[in-house]
C-alpha cells in the first residue's frame, strides 16, 4: 500500500474480516450471512479506498456534521468512536467522484447491494441466487477496490481466494456469452428492419437517432450526461451514458493591455452503459461495456458535446462549491 496506508489499515483490517465471513457464509450454505455481510465489507473497504486519498472525504456534507468535518480534516482518528461517517450510498458515490472511474457493477446491482447493507431485503429473499448475486458484486466491487488502493486482492480475501476467484471465474464465463448473444440479436432486429422498410432505411435510422435523447429517461432514470458513439452491433449512432465530471483549469488570453485570465473547463464521461435506439442494444454497466469492446472508463467529451448547458452546470457547481466553502469557515 501507499500514501496513507497506515490510516487505511483497521479499514482494510474489518474489511478482510467480514468478507472472510460472507465467504465462509457462502460456503455453508449460510446465505442470510452472506447478505448481510457482504456489503458492510465492501462499505469498509470503500471508505479506506476514501480514506487512502483523505480522510474528510467520510465526512458527511450536512452542516449539523461539521464537527466530523472539522476533525477528520484536522487530527484523523480512526479509534475514535465519536465520528459520525457516510454510508455505503454515499462511499460508492464518492469512490467514482474521487477515483473517476464507474463502478463496475450496473445501478440496479448497486441497489440490491445498499438495500442489503440496510437490511430491506426479507429473510425470504435470502436464496441461494440472491446470496451469490451479492456476493459476487462485493467481490468484484472488491478486485476494483483492490486496484485503486494498489492492493493484492488474494491479501484482501486470505484463505477463501481459491472460493472468490471461482466465483468471479463464473461470473465472467456468463457475462461474456451473454453479451454475444445481446449484440448478435441486436444485429438480427437490425437486419430485419433492412428487410422491412427498404429504401426508407436512411431515413428511418436518421428518425431513431433524432429521438434517442427522448428515450434515455425513461430506461435510465440516473443518467447524468450521455455522448454519441458507434453502436458494435447496428453501427449507428447510439450514446454512451454515464456520470459527468468537470475539470476546472485557468485560462490565459494575450492582447495588447495583457493578460486576461479567465476559468474554462474539461468535460469527462465516466461511461456506466450504452443504448442504441436503432437496434435497441443495451448494455448494463462497464463491465458488459469492456466485453462489447466499447469504452469503461472515464475519457473527455469531443468539444462539440461540450454545450452551453453543460458550462452552466459547471459554473454553478463551483458558486455552490464556494458557498459550502465560505460556509464552513463562518
Amino acid at each position: 500500500m501507499t500514501g496513507r496506508a497506515k490510516w487505511n489499515e483497521p479499514l482494510v483490517r474489518s474489511a478482510r474480516k467480514w468478507i472472510a465471513e460472507a465467504l465462509a457464509g457462502w460456503a455453508n450454505s449460510d446465505y442470510a450471512k452472506v447478505v448481510m455481510l457482504a456489503p458492510v465489507a465492501v462499505e469498509h473497504l470503500g471508505k479506506a479506498a476514501l480514506w487512502h486519498r483523505n480522510p474528510v472525504l467520510l465526512a458527511p456534507l450536512e452542516k449539523v456534521h461539521l464537527d466530523t468535518f472539522v476533525r477528520l480534516a484536522t487530527e484523523p482518528n480512526l479509534g475514535d468512536s465519536t465520528l459520525r461517517t457516510i454510508g455505503l450510498t454515499d462511499v460508492l458515490s464518492r469512490l467514482t467522484a474521487v477515483y473517476g472511474t464507474a463502478l463496475p457493477i450496473s445501478t440496479p446491482r448497486k441497489i440490491r447491494l445498499i438495500e442489503s447493507r440496510g437490511g430491506a431485503m426479507h429473510l425470504g429473499q435470502h436464496a441461494p441466487e440472491t446470496a451469490r448475486y451479492v456476493l459476487t458484486d462485493a467481490l468484484t466491487l472488491f478486485q476494483w477496490l483492490a486496484g485503486l488502493m494498489e492492493i493484492n486482492p488474494d491479501v484482501l480475501f486470505g484463505i477463501h481466494s481459491s472460493v472468490a476467484k471461482n466465483l468471479l471465474d463464473e461470473r465472467r464465463s456468463e457475462k461474456q456469452p451473454e453479451v454475444d448473444q445481446r449484440i448478435a440479436s441486436a444485429k438480427d432486429r437490425f437486419r430485419k428492419l433492412a428487410d422491412s422498410v427498404g429504401d426508407l432505411l436512411h431515413d428511418i435510422i436518421v428518425q431513431k437517432e433524432e429521438l434517442t435523447s427522448s428515450v434515455l429517461p425513461r430506461l435510465i432514470k440516473t443518467v447524468s450526461i450521455s455522448s454519441k458513439h458507434r453502436c458494435p452491433a447496428c453501427h449507428q449512432q447510439g450514446a454512451m451514458l454515464g456520470e459527468l465530471e468537470t475539470d476546472p483549469f485557468v485560462d490565459v488570453d494575450s492582447g495588447p493591455d495583457g493578460d486576461v485570465y479567465g476559468v474554462d473547463y474539461e468535460f469527462y464521461l465516466i461511461p456506466d452503459a450504452f443504448y442504441c435506439n436503432v437496434c435497441n442494444l443495451m448494455l448494463n454497466d462497464p463491465e458488459e461495456l469492456q466485453f462489447a469492446a466499447l469504452p469503461h472508463e472515464k475519457y473527455l467529451l469531443p468539444p462539440d458535446e461540450v454545450t452551453d448547458e453543460l458550462i452552466e452546470y459547471a459554473r454553478d457547481q463551483d458558486a455552490w462549491l464556494a458557498e459550502v466553502d465560505s460556509d464552513g469557515h463562518d
